[in-house]
């Protein structure tokens, strides 16, 4: 068809998607949602989105009619497909049958996009979405193999002086960063020399990001055991009493945030959502995570560092109450009582997963969005 032979005008869809109720409810959503500190804000499809949208238009939800209804969840099952198909490509582990969800969940996203959106059009990102499926299969996890890290770093390299030598300072940084990774790496050795070593204590001093945290609040991984320590300086509090049920003692080591590999845990009353934690209950990995909330992190009486955490509710299986996230078994979201267990339980840090995000759906039900990069 030519340009004179098409309509002046795209034709419009029979239902108007991005209301302005619509838009004001996923702003909502962002604004309300408690997310740890670490997770940054261009988290729209795979977190904000899904959540609005299948609060929306997902099971049990109502509309002025039957026809509206079905329309409305076929396009949440359409954009759904998407997001589980993000989800699985940008796990930090992949499996074969991980891959082939990834396929599937691609093959019918693409295969409906013309059905389910009348007005929109194929492009080649749309084919290049499909290879993505053999890289899978061949490097390993996206996180692995994707080019992020090396545009960042273009971008470091665009912005820093030249005087116009073009050539020069490109092959400097080049031949400085593979002498910088070999070291490293030869530092990072398992027969690394005790006395390279304490070369590379200093260097870790020197070169290492400064952080914006309090000192006195950051704890390192322990590297014999794997458990965080009580600084020598920690001075002992009055417990409050819901922690002197947990403990049966006066006086305790207490704690505003702590840090693991990285991350950083806080009590909920520091900032809630760095202490949404999901933890392997006693410890044990056979069993399936649980959500909790981190009221109090204290000092053992071994002088290791733990949570004390309450749990959140799972939904009464009695209750009738319908889980619309229970639909998508790739997007690791699902319903929640608002409510706490009351009674506290010892969490140590090794037992913990991940953090997750949390949003109030009403005064009874939250749903908690599992941050795992696994």
């Amino acid at each position: 068809m030519s340009r004179c032979e098409q309509p002046l005008a795209a034709p419009k869809e029979e239902h108007q998607l991005g209301t302005t109720e619509v838009l004001g409810h996923i702003r909502n959503v962002i604004q309300d949602t408690s997310i740890p500190t670490w997770l940054g804000s261009r988290m729209l499809i795979t977190v904000y989105l899904p959540i609005a949208l299948v609060n929306l238009w997902g099971a049990g939800t109502s509309h002025s009619s039957p026809e509206l209804a079905a329309h409305l969840r076929t396009i949440l099952d359409h954009t759904m497909e998407l997001v589980s198909a993000v989800h699985i490509a940008c796990a930090r582990t992949m499996t074969a049958r991980r891959a082939q969800s990834y396929r599937s969940y691609i093959v019918s996203y693409v295969g409906k996009l013309k059905e389910v959106h009348s007005t929109s059009s194929l492009c080649l990102n749309h084919h290049a979405a499909f290879h993505v499926y053999d890289y899978l299969l061949l490097f390993g996890p996206a996180h692995s193999w994707w080019y992020f890290p090396f545009e960042l770093l273009i971008g470091i390299l665009q912005r820093l002086p030249i005087n116009h030598k073009f050539g020069e300072f490109e092959n400097t940084m080049l031949h400085s960063f593979i002498k910088t990774t070999m070291f490293r790496r030869w530092l990072a050795r398992l027969d690394c020399p005790p006395a390279v070593q304490e070369c590379r204590d200093i260097f870790d001093g020197v070169y290492a990001p400064k952080s914006s945290q309090n000192s006195s609040q950051e704890f390192a991984e322990d590297p014999m055991n794997n458990t965080i320590r009580v600084p020598d300086c920690a001075m002992t509090s009055t417990v409050p009493d819901d922690l002197y049920t947990l403990l049966r003692r006066q006086t305790a080591i207490l704690h505003a945030t702590l840090k693991f590999n990285g991350v950083i845990y806080s009590r909920a009353s520091t900032h809630l959502g760095n202490s949404q934690i999901l933890y392997y209950p006693r410890g044990d990995r056979t069993l399936t995570p649980v959500p909790a909330s981190i009221r109090y992190i204290y000092g053992t009486l071994t002088g290791e560092l733990v949570f004390a955490a309450q749990r959140h509710l799972p939904l009464d299986p009695h209750d009738n109450t319908i889980d619309p996230f229970s639909f998508y078994p790739d997007f690791p979201a699902k319903m929640y009582w608002t409510e706490l267990e009351s009674r506290l339980e010892n969490v140590k840090v090794t037992w913990v997963v991940s953090h997750f995000a949390r949003w109030t759906v009403s005064s009874r039900h939250t749903v908690i969005l599992a941050l795992s990069r696994d």
